[in-house]
């Protein structure tokens, strides 16, 4: 049972097939037209996915929520830091 989420690395605290950072697992919600994956109250983004953050990757984002999940990733890594200190 793996209840960190892929994207983020936190841990999942609803379920295990998505994350309040936008991730769901692709398992349980294929992207196969390669829609945006950034979901917000349940709701999918409507535009297309042109930026993955890996090589190959099955994540795929606007440019705008690229930006996001980015910018939380970020957070999550400073916030992690500064409590080790």
């Amino acid at each position: 049972m793996n209840n960190l989420c892929k994207e983020c690395k936190q841990i999942l605290v609803m379920n295990e097939t998505e994350c309040a950072c936008g991730w769901k697992n692709i398992e349980t919600s294929p992207n196969k037209d390669y829609q945006c994956r950034y979901f917000l109250a349940n709701q999918q983004c409507n535009k297309a996915g042109t930026v993955a953050l890996q090589l190959r990757g099955n994540q795929w984002y606007c440019s705008q929520h690229v930006h996001q999940v980015m910018r939380d990733r970020e957070d999550r890594t400073n916030n992690s830091m500064n409590q080790e200190n």
